[in-house]
C-alpha cells in the first residue's frame, strides 16, 4: 500500500492526518478485495426483492374471517402476522369482503384497516369499498407495502354508525398476500 504524499497538503501533517490515511488505505484495500460487499453480511439480488420475488423468497397468505362484529365503532382484529426474524417483507395483494346481505360500497357501514406497527398503510386506513375476492385479490397498483423483521401487520374492521341496522349476518373476510425474503 502507497500512502498518500504528505508533501501536497497546505498545512503540516498531525495526528488527525494520520488516522485519515489510515482509513484512506483500509478502504483502498477493501476495495481492491471486491469491496464492502466482500466483507459485509448481506445479498445482491438481481431485481430489488420487494419487486420480484427472490428465489430464497417465502409466499405467504394470511386469510381468516369473523362473524358480523354486534358492536359499532370498535375495532376488530380480523387478521394479522409478524414479519419472522431475519426476514423482511411485502404485501401485493389484499382482499376486503363482507357476505352478508344489505351492505351498500361507500355507505361508511363498515371500514376496513390495515396496520403495520400502529400505523396505518398509505391508502389503507379507512376502506369503505370491498376490495378483490379470494380468487382475484387486489393486486397493490401503486407498489408493495415493505414491512421489515419483527413488524406486525394487522387487518381490522369496524362497523359504523347505524351499521347494525342495515347489515344482516354474513362474515367479514381479509386476506393479505405476498413473500418475505431473507435480510
Amino acid at each position: 500500500m502507497n500512502a498518500p504524499n504528505l508533501n501536497n497538503y497546505a498545512f503540516p501533517p498531525n495526528g488527525y492526518n494520520g488516522c485519515l490515511i489510515h482509513e484512506l488505505m483500509l478502504m483502498r484495500a477493501i476495495n481492491r478485495k471486491g469491496g464492502l460487499y466482500s466483507i459485509c453480511p448481506g445479498h445482491r439480488w438481481a431485481d430489488p426483492p420487494w419487486v420480484k420475488m427472490p428465489p430464497q423468497g417465502k409466499r405467504y397468505f394470511k386469510i381468516n374471517s369473523i362473524p358480523l362484529p354486534g358492536v359499532e365503532q370498535t375495532d376488530f382484529l380480523v387478521t394479522s402476522r409478524q414479519v419472522p426474524e431475519g426476514y423482511d417483507s411485502c404485501i401485493v395483494s389484499t382482499v376486503n369482503i363482507y357476505t352478508g346481505i344489505g351492505f351498500l360500497e361507500g355507505s361508511g357501514d363498515i371500514r376496513w384497516r390495515i396496520k403495520r406497527n400502529e400505523v396505518y398503510l398509505k391508502n389503507m386506513g379507512n376502506l369503505t369499498t370491498s376490495i378483490g375476492s379470494l380468487t382475484t385479490p387486489y393486486n397493490i397498483n401503486s407498489g408493495q407495502y415493505i414491512a421489515q423483521t419483527g413488524n406486525i401487520v394487522q387487518y381490522f374492521v369496524s362497523l359504523g354508525p347505524g351499521a347494525l341496522g342495515n347489515l344482516n349476518g354474513g362474515r367479514i373476510i381479509c386476506a393479505l398476500f405476498g413473500w418475505d425474503w431473507p435480510r
